[in-house]
């Protein structure tokens, strides 16, 4: 039996999560993706998917640091839970557990079109104090 490196609750081989990581040719091998167990639980895979979210937000509003907004800013906007359930990583397609497959999207609580502009914002205003000032002002909510 497997082990949740987050929970550390061990799962049951019938409660195995799968997940397909994005590779990089992913377009080039389309239908022919391989379903790979991951070490997560169910449960924390679906809280990390609003943390995630959080993270980012909260990471780019309060710090300090314009390294940390750089490195930040420098990767797509996260659309994804990653394969190690961090801000940077390789994003997980999709998710499979008990015979039905579930979204790997983050919930941002945003529309879609709300999430295009976010990204758009985010694209053309890279420094910490104008991102800062710009989140600040569009008053994200957490659901």
């Amino acid at each position: 039996m497997k082990q949740c490196k987050i929970c550390y609750v061990q799962i049951n081989p019938s409660d195995y999560v799968e997940w397909v990581i994005t590779q990089e040719n992913y377009k080039y091998i389309l239908g022919k993706y391989k379903w790979v167990q991951c070490n997560y639980c169910f449960d924390c895979i679906t809280v990390s998917k609003t943390l995630l979210w959080r993270l980012y937000i909260n990471t780019l509003l309060n710090t300090n640091c314009q390294n940390t907004i750089n490195k930040l800013l420098n990767q797509p906007l996260p659309v994804y839970i990653t394969d190690n359930l961090g801000l940077i990583g390789k994003p997980i397609k999709a998710l499979y557990y008990h015979n039905q497959m579930h979204s790997a999207k983050l919930n941002t609580g945003l529309t879609d079109y709300q999430f295009f502009n976010l990204n758009k914002i985010i694209e053309k205003y890279k420094t910490k104090n104008d991102i800062q000032y710009l989140l600040e002002n569009m008053h994200i909510t957490f659901n």
